[in-house]
C-alpha cells in the first residue's frame, strides 16, 4: 500500500521522492547529450521536455505513485484560487523589481572587486555560455516567434519548477523539521544552486524566498506560479521590446539608487504582511495545512 503524505515516515517520503528526482535528472542529463539539429523550434521543444522531465515528472512520480494523494489536492492546485492572492502575488513583482536590481548590481560589483581577476573573467566565461544558450532560443525576435518563447521559458518552467520546488520539496522539508522559515531557505538555495547564474544569484535566491512564504502564507500553489511566470515573462518581454526598440548608447538604466531599494523593500513588506493576515484567516476557517 502506498504512504499517505500526512501519515507515511518522513524519512521514507523524503527518500522516495529524492531518488525519483535523481532518476528523473539522468533521464534529462542523457536526452541532452542527443545531437538534434540545430533548428530553433526543435530547439524549444527539447528545453520544454527537458524542463518537464527534470521538474515536472519527479513531482508527478511522487504524487501520483509514491503517495496516495491526488496530484491536484497534493500540490494544492485543487483549491479554490483567491483572486485576491493572484493579483497581489503579480503585483510583488514589479514593486520589488527595484530592491532585486540594485541587490544584483551590488553582488556582481561584489564579485568583482573581491575575486581574482582570472576567476571573475571564469565565472564571466560561464555566464556569456548560459547567456548564448538562452540567445539561441530566442535567436529570431521577430514577434511570431514570442508565444512559442514564452511557453518556453516561462509558462513551463513556471509550472513544473513550482510543483517541484514549493509544492514537493519544501513541503518535505516542512514535514521534516516543522519550521517554515528553514524549509523556505533550504528549498530556496537549492532551487538558486540548480539555476547556476552567479551574478544573478542574490535576485534569484530572494525570489525564491518570496515564492516560498508566497504558498505558505496562501497555501495555493497558484500565487508562486503566477508570480515566477511573469517574473520570467517580463525579462523576456524586454528581450524583444529591446531587440526592436534599443535605448541610446548614452542612457544609463542599470543604476537604483539604495533609498528606491529601501522603498521596494517596504512595500514588499507591506503587501506581504497585507497578504499574510488575510490568508492567516482564511487558511485558520478552512482548516487548511501544508
Amino acid at each position: 500500500m502506498r504512504p499517505h503524505f500526512y501519515t507515511a515516515n518522513n524519512t521514507q517520503v523524503f527518500f522516495y521522492f529524492i531518488a525519483s528526482a535523481i532518476l528523473c535528472s539522468a533521464v534529462s542529463f542523457l536526452w541532452s547529450m542527443v545531437k538534434l539539429p540545430n533548428i530553433w523550434w526543435i530547439e524549444n521543444a527539447s528545453t520544454v521536455l527537458s524542463s518537464v522531465i527534470t521538474f515536472g515528472l519527479p513531482a508527478v512520480i511522487f504524487w501520483k505513485w509514491i503517495t496516495a494523494e491526488n496530484i491536484g489536492r497534493g500540490l494544492h492546485m485543487a483549491n479554490d484560487i483567491h483572486w485576491r492572492s493572484v493579483v497581489y502575488s503579480i503585483i510583488l513583482v514589479f514593486v520589488m523589481m527595484p530592491l532585486v536590481n540594485y541587490l544584483i548590481s551590488f553582488s556582481k560589483d561584489f564579485l568583482e572587486y573581491s575575486l581574482r581577476e582570472d576567476l571573475f573573467e571564469s565565472i564571466k566565461a560561464t555566464e556569456s555560455m548560459r547567456e548564448s544558450m538562452i540567445n539561441s532560443l530566442t535567436a529570431n525576435k521577430a514577434w511570431y516567434t514570442y508565444p512559442v518563447v514564452m511557453i518556453t521559458l516561462a509558462v513551463v518552467p513556471a509550472l513544473v519548477e513550482e510543483a517541484f520546488f514549493r509544492g514537493t520539496l519544501q513541503r518535505l522539508f516542512l514535514r521534516q523539521w516543522h519550521k517554515k522559515h528553514i524549509a523556505v531557505i533550504l528549498t530556496s538555495l537549492i532551487f538558486t544552486m540548480m539555476h547556476m547564474d552567479y551574478f544573478n544569484w542574490v535576485g534569484i535566491m530572494l525570489c525564491s524566498v518570496i515564492m516560498g512564504y508566497l504558498y505558505f502564507y496562501t497555501s495555493s500553489l497558484w500565487c508562486s506560479i503566477a508570480f515566477h511566470f511573469v517574473s520570467n515573462a517580463w525579462n523576456i518581454t524586454m528581450m524583444y521590446l529591446l531587440a526592436h526598440f534599443p535605448p541610446e548608447e548614452n542612457v544609463n538604466t542599470s543604476h537604483i539608487s539604495p533609498w528606491m531599494a529601501l522603498l521596494s523593500a517596504f512595500f514588499v513588506w507591506f503587501i506581504f504582511r497585507t497578504m499574510r493576515s488575510v490568508n492567516f484567516m482564511e487558511r485558520k476557517l478552512k482548516k487548511t495545512t501544508l
